[in-house]
């Protein structure tokens, strides 16, 4: 496993394949890799230009050079796609791989979860007459939990959504796997412009589940519920 934001400290002593997917990235000023030993597969890759990120530092020169040598570039967002085809870079729509995941379970729960929405607009949501089992997640973990636990934790999360009647959330993550799941879910966001979410208001790269996600623009609806 290597440290995405330390490509700079990368020495490997055989030639060796990654995965580079997810959000790119923090200390960009050290993109991209310079190790001769790493070879990487780009798929649900997303330049960001937000936090301590930066699209000109993650399109400078020397990184389109290493785009275009390990092209194509298989993208999460339809922003980034057109971020690199703009620079001459081949690249495609991949989705987010969260989307190839299966759903283990062939029954559902009666449960709904409600994961990192605000509890006003929950209150707001939940109407009076919803009977089933109502919990509340949040993504967030101490800072310094243990890499397996976060894992553990990760898993459980996935089976709650995989087996839930709705799931509503804020959180791209699990919305995404919801997808996959075929879980009903409804993904509440005050900016869904933001160019993140792209990738589910297009769809995957099937199609597969499209019919069980609905985008919900938080403000601009505020007094009717989508439930």
């Amino acid at each position: 496993m290597l440290d995405r934001d330390g490509v700079e400290s990368w020495r490997l002593d055989r030639p060796t394949k990654i995965i580079l997917n997810g959000w790119f990235k923090h200390r960009p000023e050290e993109w991209p890799p310079k190790d001769s030993n790493v070879t990487p597969l780009f798929i649900s890759f997303h330049i960001a230009d937000d936090y301590d990120s930066s699209v000109d530092l993650l399109t400078g020169e020397k990184a389109i050079s290493y785009y275009k040598k390990h092209a194509p570039i298989g993208c999460r967002d339809l922003h980034t796609m057109k971020l690199l085809r703009a620079k001459g870079v081949e690249a495609y729509f991949s989705g987010c791989l969260t989307l190839t995941l299966r759903n283990p379970f062939s029954k559902r729960t009666d449960k709904i979860y409600f994961v990192d929405v605000d509890p006003a607009v929950a209150r707001a949501l939940l109407p009076s007459r919803v009977s089933e089992e109502v919990l509340f997640l949040k993504h967030e973990v101490p800072l310094h939990t243990p890499l397996a636990d976060k894992f553990c934790l990760a898993q459980t999360y996935l089976n709650n959504y995989a087996s839930a009647k709705l799931v509503v959330t804020s959180r791209l993550h699990c919305a995404l796997p919801c997808v996959a799941f075929g879980t009903p879910v409804i993904f509440i966001n005050k900016n869904l412009s933001d160019p993140r979410f792209s990738s589910p208001r297009s769809g995957n790269a099937s199609g597969r589940n499209r019919r069980s996600f609905t985008a919900w623009s938080w403000g601009a609806s505020e007094h009717s519920s989508p439930l």
